[in-house]
């Protein structure tokens, strides 16, 4: 996946200062809003922080303070972590983007940050959680909409990645707390995700699971995408579970390629 790029410009950082005493909420917060506009993001950062933290809450000034320096010191996170990220430095670029999911939580930027240092780190199981948060944050916001099915995505491919490996055990336990990241959105599934779950948990002997997963991904299907590995993963199930005429039935509709290959040799051989 392409790094993401913000612009300061585009997030219209907040440019207000405040009449500040020495050591206040608000001359930290003035501190650091100047670093950001030096693009000093490293120096902004922890200014941010420690002006969150000195701000007294019941303070009317205070309590913008608050607002600004969490906005903006979500902002100096994001590209703190990005310097990390790409430095491969991952630890350290996950701190900082927490730090920022923290300041911000409707920043969807962090959260992909924060995915892709995962994934950069190779941590697969919080990679494929983070990536549906971000999908989650990413949907709420009209300007990056469509890059939620991408963060998505992303998840999936973990989940391919490990069955196409076969490290099987992986592939389920990543599925799983992908399900469980997505929570009640069962029907938005893609078909690729239930093919490659599926084929996961009938390679352990899950098989009826694997069925029911089939079936799912020939269910979802988009008009004009072909169904023929959907219909394999179905009919080999339902061969592993002895059901000879619901295995033909399915084979039958396998219709392209190699995919149709294995199908007609398994109808040949349960004909016998």
């Amino acid at each position: 996946m392409r790094s993401l790029t913000v612009l300061l410009f585009l997030l219209g950082f907040a440019t207000m200062s405040f009449a500040q005493e020495e050591a206040s909420a608000a001359s930290l917060y003035n501190d650091g809003l100047a670093k950001l506009k030096a693009k000093d993001y490293a120096s902004a950062l922890p200014l941010m922080v420690k002006a969150i933290e000195t701000a007294d809450p019941e303070s009317e000034t205070d309590a913008k303070v608050i607002g600004y320096a969490k906005r903006n010191g979500a902002i100096a996170a994001y590209y703190v972590g990005g310097k990390h990220r790409k430095a491969k430095e991952y630890d350290a670029a996950i701190d900082a983007f927490k730090k920022g999911m923290d300041m911000n939580p409707d920043f969807y930027a962090n959260y992909i940050g924060y995915a892709q240092a995962l994934d950069g780190k190779g941590d697969d199981m919080e990679a494929v959680k983070a990536y549906v948060g971000a999908a989650k944050v990413a949907a709420k916001s009209p300007k990056q909409k469509s890059k939620a099915e991408d963060y998505i995505s992303a998840a999936e491919t973990k989940i391919k990645n490990a069955t196409i490996k076969k490290e099987y055990d992986t592939s389920i336990s990543l599925g799983k707390a992908y399900m469980e990241a997505r929570g009640e959105e069962v029907e938005t599934y893609s078909p690729r995700f239930h093919y490659y779950f599926g084929s996961a948990l009938k390679e352990k002997g899950e098989v009826s699971e694997a069925l029911a997963h089939a079936d799912k991904a020939i269910s979802a299907v988009a008009e004009g995408e072909d169904s023929s590995r959907y219909y394999l993963l179905k009919g080999e199930c339902h061969q592993s579970l002895g059901q000879k005429g619901e295995a033909i039935e399915a084979y039958k509709m396998v219709k392209s390629g190699d995919y149709k290959k294995v199908a007609d040799y398994n109808i040949q051989q349960l004909s016998k």
